[in-house]
């Protein structure tokens, strides 16, 4: 394919385009010649209108080849040959066709290379002193050299000045039409989508990945209002073209939403810049959008996010969400009222399960009670795996009736289910312990540990059964104690009553001591309480951290006691 030109003219090799108007003025000048007052010889005539012919066919010729030949100069030598014989058809030089050598001149000055422009004022030359040295007087006298000087200068100094701002010319067409084809690629072959809007944000051209993410070809694309493509009540779209047209913002990026010919929204980031009119800053200016497929994006990233809040085994709402719902829970009954309930629960006999067949058999067993939890409760309420075996029901309406009742038919179920399956999985039961959000207010205390302490009173009463912590003042008797203690360890920790007691340890190789192993005791008035009375209870209610670093800093600083008196 050949080079246009900004006219449509091919500036590296003759084409009809640049042909036409020197072709048209070659043929009004024969056409000149049969009208008064000229008296033309027939022979002439004939021989002009035959290589007018011959021009016209060999330059025919010369554009059916891909590469420039030996025709294409002589196309413009011939017409020297032609315009000498309208020249002598129309008198000789007093004709006012002489003119006429200025054509072949300038067709080779712009097709030509500087040979042939300079042949060609040669043989311009020759025209015009050929038949002054050949005819002579009175249609050719020797005072028409003049004019042979002229066509030579014009030749040898006009016509490389021309030639030169045709080079250029051709130089800069062929940068630009290069400029144009890379761009046209980068944006037909982009891996994105890429959309050329109009000022109104109408669809002027696609590229073929657009038509991919849209499942259209680009022409069904062309045409259309960009926010068309997005869902209905989906306005970012809108908002984003708002930017650019309204606000007029040169760039701007959004994330979007698109629904393509199956009716699949497809979500997709949008980068836009304004392109107004290099020539008038007035004329509209164009949109260009990249667009980019980030729907697999979009779904890892709700996956994180999922998962963030969900357990991985389960699908359950994992501790955080369900402490950031309960916390949540807990400034609406502030505000409106006490009622709900947590249930805590934990398997009984679980690790025989995950000791006799194995974690996979344990973990099979977790996701379908987990998927019986989720049937027990209503939409609104939130199930959530704790940890471990330990799941966690956050009833978010109701009274005291209402956890019992849930409590027991979650008992009941588990058992129920537990009967279905073989070997130790059979002996899978659940000890549940809930508290209603008015009892957690009456006893001042932390539901969580509140129903943690309850769910253990299930367990030892033996299990496989409810425990609920009543509202009002009275409390089950293992409840009061376990309250107590709690009280009790946090005296112990703001009035320093922990003790340390070392236990040696003797090498019987050398009968020496060589160690010690650092015991811990709490100072209860004069009795010395053993770890195994208060250390479960510091762990369910949340003091264990604070019992650790009193022994951790009390470790230290009896260490470096000793050291002094034995290094």
């Amino acid at each position: 394919m050949r080079p246009a030109g900004r006219d449509g003219f091919d500036l590296s090799r003759p084409s009809p385009q640049l042909a036409a108007p020197f072709g048209l003025v070659a043929a009004l000048g024969l056409l000149f010649v049969l009208l008064p007052p000229y008296h033309a010889s027939p022979l002439v005539l004939t021989l002009a209108v035959l290589l007018f012919v011959l021009v016209l066919a060999m330059f025919w010729w010369s554009t059916t080849k891909p590469e420039r030949t030996w025709r294409d100069p002589a196309v413009g030598y011939l017409m020297f040959v032609f315009v000498a014989l309208v020249r002598d058809a129309a008198g000789g030089s007093t004709s006012g066709m002489s003119i006429l050598l200025v054509v072949p001149i300038l067709w080779l000055a712009i097709t030509g290379s500087r040979r042939e422009l300079k042949v060609a004022g040669l043989v311009a030359a020759l025209v015009v002193l050929g038949p002054m040295l050949v005819f002579g007087a009175p249609n050719y006298p020797l005072s028409d050299w003049t004019r042979a000087v002229g066509l030579f200068a014009l030749s040898f100094i006009i016509g490389p000045v021309l030639q030169g701002i045709v080079a250029r010319l051709a130089h800069e067409t062929r940068l630009e039409r290069v400029v144009t084809e890379r761009y046209e690629r980068l944006f037909l072959d982009a891996p994105h989508g890429a959309v050329l809007l109009d000022d109104t944000g109408r669809i002027v051209r696609t590229n073929g990945a657009m038509g991919a993410i849209m499942g259209m070809a680009p022409d069904d694309l062309a045409g259309r209002m960009l926010v068309d493509l997005a869902p209905p009540s989906h306005g970012a779209i809108e908002d984003h073209l708002s930017r650019m047209i309204d606000d007029g913002a040169l760039t701007s990026a959004s994330d979007c939403m698109v629904r393509d010919a199956t009716g699949t929204d497809v979500y997709v980031a949008l980068s836009s810049r304004m392109w107004s009119s290099d020539d008038d800053d007035d004329e509209p200016g164009s949109i260009m959008i990249n667009v980019v497929d980030v729907s697999e994006r979009h779904r890892y990233q709700d996956r994180l996010n999922h998962l963030v809040d969900h357990d991985i085994l389960s699908g359950l709402a994992n501790r955080r969400r369900f402490d950031s719902e309960l916390q949540r829970h807990v400034e609406r009954t502030r505000r409106y009222g006490h009622t709900g309930a947590v249930l805590l629960m934990d398997l009984d006999n679980f690790k025989r399960v995950n000791d006799s067949l194995g974690h996979n058999a344990g973990d099979e067993l977790l996701v379908s009670i987990g998927s019986l939890l989720r049937r027990v409760v209503r939409d609104t309420d939130v199930v959530a795996r704790l940890g471990g075996d330990e799941f966690g029901i956050l009833l978010t309406d109701g009274d005291q009736d209402a956890a019992e009742r849930v409590g027991n038919e979650v008992v009941a179920r588990v058992r129920a289910h537990a009967a279905t399956l073989d070997g130790v999985r059979r002996r899978v039961t659940v000890s549940v312990g809930a508290v209603t959000f008015r009892a957690a207010a009456e006893h001042t205390g932390d539901i969580l540990a509140l129903a943690d302490m309850t769910m253990y009173d299930a367990k030892e009463a033996g299990r496989d059964q409810l425990a609920l912590l009543p509202e009002g003042e009275s409390r089950p008797p293992r409840f009061a104690a376990r309250l107590q203690w709690q009280s009790r360890i946090e005296e112990a920790l703001e009035h320093n009553r922990f003790e340390l007691h070392l236990q040696p340890i003797m090498d019987l190789k050398t009968n020496q001591v060589c160690s010690a192993e650092v015991l811990l005791r709490l100072r209860d008035e004069d009795e010395l309480v053993p770890p195994s009375r208060f250390l479960y209870i510091a762990e369910r209610v949340g003091l264990m951290p604070r019992i650790d670093a009193w022994v951790s800093g009390r470790s230290v600083a009896m260490l470096a006691e000793l050291r002094t008196r034995s290094p």
